[in-house]
């Protein structure tokens, strides 16, 4: 870092910046737990698959929705996953060798004394894109054995509209829309 020669016109203007920051990372931090709060608060009571827009002074500022819960795959048997997996997609699998022993005089003296049986290890395996391809396939109804489908859980999504920005900011010029207020709101 270099040193330099501040006077105290430049130090009052960094102290300035410093508390500037520290006070936007605060109110930033303030207004991410109100987001969350109104998030929650509305997935508590929006019904599944809803969505409502949100306007002030007859400004649509974007909207929310609640999702229907989807079907998601889980595996319930792994061993009759991949036995279904390997049984069925045997060209598709995928085998990997390893070292047992990771101390290379080992390695020297069991290659001396044994081969390399007890040397290395394979194994072999369905890739992970034929898994995941296998678990979209059961959501969409194919019977997969191993694999249970359950209901998911509904998510709450928000989005503003592409100009809220330039939207929002003029609502606050315009008066309606109180920063104060919903900075020490946010708060709560």
């Amino acid at each position: 870092m270099q040193d330099q020669d501040y006077t105290t016109a430049d130090m009052a203007e960094l102290v300035d910046i410093v508390a500037q920051t520290l006070a936007f990372r605060v109110l930033k931090d303030r207004v991410a737990r109100a987001e969350k709060s109104c998030k929650e608060r509305l997935d508590k009571v929006l019904p599944e698959g809803t969505k409502l827009v949100g306007q002030i002074a007859g400004v649509t500022l974007g909207s929310a929705w609640k999702s229907a819960p989807k079907k998601v795959a889980h595996i319930a048997s792994e061993d009759q996953f991949v036995g279904y997996l390997e049984y069925k997609f045997e060209e598709e699998l995928v085998t990997t060798v390893s070292i047992r022993h990771e101390d290379m005089s080992e390695v020297a003296a069991i290659l001396a004394d044994h081969g390399h049986e007890d040397l290395v290890q394979f194994t072999t395996a369905p890739p992970q894109w034929l898994r995941e391809r296998e678990l979209r396939n059961a959501v969409a109804g194919e019977d997969i054995p191993g694999v249970e489908l359950r209901e998911g859980k509904p998510v709450m999504s928000a989005r503003p509209v592409k100009d809220a920005d330039e939207l929002v900011e003029q609502l606050i010029r315009d008066g309606h829309v109180d920063v104060a207020t919903l900075a020490l709101e946010a708060g709560r």
